[in-house]
């Protein structure tokens, strides 16, 4: 038999011996002790000069090298703990490599710690946008979640609308503009309002003056009307009410002794203004009605009647904006017929919840080929009048739904927003009639059945007459 020994029987000398060699004995040491050590490392042999020796085992079964005979340094340790260990099975007696434990196991806490870091990445991300879009006052007046939130946080006050003239004295910095706007109740912090303007980089070109300001503004519309400069002490006020006609507009004018009736009725029926949509309004007396857009607008004396039509016109295109226009375009109409539905339903509805409900009606009647029989195209026809009388439902006038087909031939006064807005989204109903539902209420009572409406005509005058 020959002398070389077997792995087997090197494992079996192994497990019978008492004697363990610690993995900081030297070399020579371990060649000394006769009971060779069972350790984390493989056991090889290695037949030199015939003397066995025990010797880590290479990566890559590369021949073994006898080790010299030299203390085991400190560097040495490090280098054999990089190696990968062998253990041995003493119920198998075979040699097998140990299986890494994974990380998560080793370190049990790092895993937590990894989820709640990445969840204060994921949130601090979201605040950072969300703060963008504050900045940007791009949600202002939207109905989304994030909006709402946003809304909250802007520089508008939560409060019932109000109008506040606010004095910037001359040389005011900006931090005493943000406190007089505070103090006036205009916003909702000046320090608020001060980071917006470093943020956005304003506040260098806002001028002193007297400022007629609301407590629903966003900061850009501040900051535009600051850029702007205050209003003038020698300005008229004037506003055109929702549902005014341009003649009401030019005697208003004439009143304050800005212009005179004809110089306004003359340049409120040119196309002599820079934008699409007057290009496009079908040829017509008093042209631009529907457009000139209800605001109270401060105007000095001596202002030519044009350019007080073009701060009208200027008000009408920011308020009926691209969106709006793409949605109308969207449902195969045309800016004017928009314009002139709407000022149907501004004349026939008080209540703002009600004009998409009017707006149904008008496109259903429509829709059935039914006249729209609404008594406020016939004060336009007649002029106006305290009470429509059944003769004059029969006036021949191209704006009176009583004898003409569909829509007006042209608006019959200057629509809001809100009226604008119906004309674009109507309420989805089957209603055809309405009628006031009392005598002193704003509001109506909405049919699709004609005996119905008939029944709530009945009980209208009954209610009058009591």
């Amino acid at each position: 038999m020959s002398d070389e020994k077997t792995t087997g029987e090197i494992l079996d000398t192994a497990l019978n011996s008492e004697k363990v060699v610690s993995e900081n004995e030297s070399v020579e040491e371990k060649a000394e002790d006769k009971s060779p050590e069972v350790s984390d490392t493989a056991l090889y042999k290695d037949k030199t000069e015939g003397e066995e020796q025990v010797k880590e085992e290479a990566p890559k079964e590369e021949p073994p090298k006898e080790e010299s005979k030299e203390e085991v340094t400190p560097e040495k340790k490090k280098k054999k703990k990089k190696k990968k260990k062998k253990e041995t099975d003493p119920n198998e007696g075979v040699i097998y490599t140990a299986k890494p434990v994974s990380f998560a196991r080793r370190h049990p806490g790092c895993m937590g710690c990894f989820t709640v870091f990445l969840i204060f990445i994921l949130v601090l991300g979201g605040l950072g946008y969300a703060g963008y879009k504050i900045i940007s006052d791009e949600y202002v007046g939207t109905d989304s979640t994030l909006a709402k939130i946003m809304i909250k946080l802007n520089i508008a006050k939560e409060a019932e609308e109000v109008e506040v003239n606010v004095d910037i004295p001359d040389g005011t910095s900006v931090n005493g503009i943000a406190s007089r706007l505070d103090s006036s109740g205009i916003i909702d912090s000046q320090y608020h309002f001060m980071a917006l303007c470093k943020l956005k980089k304003a506040g260098g070109d806002f001028k002193s003056g007297k400022y007629k300001l609301s407590n629903r503004m966003t900061f850009s519309e501040i900051a535009e009307e600051l850029r702007k400069g205050g209003i003038s002490p020698t300005a008229v006020k004037l506003t055109v009410k929702e549902g005014q006609w341009l003649k009401e507009i030019a005697t208003d004018l004439s009143a304050k002794g800005l212009c005179t009736y004809d110089e306004f009725i003359a340049a409120a029926s040119s196309r002599d203004y820079s934008y699409d949509f007057v290009a496009d309004i079908p040829e017509r007396a008093n042209l631009l009605e529907g457009y000139l857009y209800p605001e109270t607008y401060y105007i000095e004396p001596g202002t030519p009647a044009k350019d007080i039509v073009a701060m009208m016109l200027e008000q009408f295109d920011k308020n009926v904006d691209a969106t709006l226009r793409e949605s109308i375009k969207a449902k195969g109409k045309t800016l004017d017929d928009i314009v002139i539905a709407a000022s149907v339903i501004e004349g026939e509805a008080t209540l703002t919840e009600e004009k998409p409900l009017v707006a149904s009606v008008i496109y259903n009647r429509i829709a059935q080929g039914m006249k729209l029989q609404m008594n406020d195209t016939v004060q336009y026809a007649l002029g106006r009048k305290d009470r429509v009388m059944e003769a004059d439902l029969l006036v021949q006038d191209s704006h009176n739904t009583y004898v003409c087909n569909g829509l007006p031939s042209g608006p019959v006064g200057n629509a809001g927003i809100e009226s604008i807005k119906a004309a674009i989204e109507p309420a989805q109903t089957d209603y055809l009639y309405y009628v006031k539902a009392g005598a002193n209420s704003f509001g109506h009572k909405f049919s699709s059945d004609y005996q119905q409406f008939l029944q709530d005509k009945d009980a209208y005058f009954e209610d009058k007459d009591s």
